[in-house]
């Protein structure tokens, strides 16, 4: 009796996948009749190409993006065990470097590729009607992402014994989405005497493995404060974060890219029209007034538009919203008066409160 030919298998393609813009194009180039011709699952990267392109957009984080690169790859090649692997993250840098935005979008990504999983059966979240509320802020996404940014007055109770149950309450409304804790360092102490903080760290890091699956948690603030004040509660804490994204300072060139982004940001026309070799020159020799990089370019750009109003409000219609050189150095003697910023100021003040 014949044999049957040999069945001759395709090859699968692999795809040459080294930077973010090669990953996005290849999101990008999905086909459901060619799907199956990869080696990597397309259709999940397809999913995560628009939270791709916003981390292509954040300023600088050369190093972050790379790694969120790396991570990705390792998820599409389908080598994770879900029962296994915890991914909570780490992000750690100064102010104003986008730590909460950068973990809406590792969030974003971890969602989509099915990696956090809804609970079976959900309580329905705490309601949250304010910014002043005591509650943490809670924020769903179009594609139903649940993610809770939450400090320490919404984990930790005023009375011993309440503080657990007030911590769990927050982390069962975050299941099936993402825990971003800002400023976790807050939550301790470096002598570790406050009972309340053990508490709750104690709860979270119990939350950690038995919610794995149904949880990410993300936590940010500066090394050192998470290291004495964070990490130093529990043994068990720091392998339950396997994830380490480092945001370095800005550049001047940085804050400048930043800067032209916020102006044109506000629609309507806005834009920076004036020299650009004079911004840049501004920038360097300014650059220590600028210590919170994004937060204080926003809050310089209100003086910016401030000065630009009082400059053009007797001028043609033409001038309006063109930002120059002349709003900019105004509002710089202005931004310096009512911040009182001196330069050189100690980053690390903040975080010296909790060691």
């Amino acid at each position: 009796m014949e044999l049957p030919p040999p069945v001759i298998k395709e090859k699968k393609l692999t795809p040459e996948v080294k930077t973010l813009d090669d990953m996005i194009e290849l999101g990008k180039s999905y086909n459901i009749n060619t799907a199956d011709n990869y080696v990597i699952d397309v259709y999940k990267l397809y999913k995560i190409t628009n939270s791709l392109e916003k981390l292509k957009k954040l300023i600088g984080m050369k190093k972050v993006k790379d790694a969120v690169v790396g991570h990705v790859l390792f998820f599409l090649s389908n080598l994770q065990d879900a029962n296994q692997d915890m991914l909570h993250t780490v992000i750690e840098g100064p102010p104003g470097v986008g730590k909460t935005l950068l973990g809406r979008i590792i969030g974003e990504i971890y969602y989509n590729l099915g990696i956090i999983q809804a609970p079976i059966a959900q309580a329905q979240p705490r309601r949250v009607d304010d910014d002043n509320s005591e509650q943490p802020r809670k924020r769903r996404r179009r594609n139903d992402m649940i993610f809770i940014v939450a400090k320490r007055s919404d984990l930790i109770a005023k009375y011993l014994g309440q503080t657990a149950i007030k911590t769990q309450e927050v982390i069962n409304s975050s299941l099936g989405g993402v825990l971003f804790i800002d400023e976790a360092y807050s939550l301790g102490n470096s002598e570790k005497s406050d009972s309340f903080s053990k508490e709750c760290i104690d709860t979270i890091n119990q939350n950690l493995s038995e919610k794995k699956n149904q949880l990410l948690c993300i936590i940010a603030g500066y090394k050192d404060a998470l290291d004495k004040s964070f990490f130093s509660y529990n043994e068990g804490l720091t392998r339950r974060f396997p994830f380490r994204y480092i945001i370095e300072e800005y550049t001047p060139d940085e804050l400048i890219q930043m800067f032209e982004k916020m102006i044109i940001e506000i629609g309507n026309g806005w834009e920076y029209n004036g020299s650009k070799t004079e911004l840049t020159k501004f920038m360097t020799n300014n650059y220590d007034y600028f210590p919170n990089y994004g937060g204080d370019i926003e809050t310089f750009i209100l003086n910016v538009k401030i000065e630009h109003a009082k400059r053009v409000y007797c001028l043609d219609e033409k001038e309006r919203k063109k930002i120059n050189m002349i709003d900019v150095t105004n509002a710089f003697t202005q931004y310096k008066t009512n911040k009182k910023i001196k330069p050189k100021e100690d980053k690390t003040s903040a975080e010296m409160m909790y060691i």
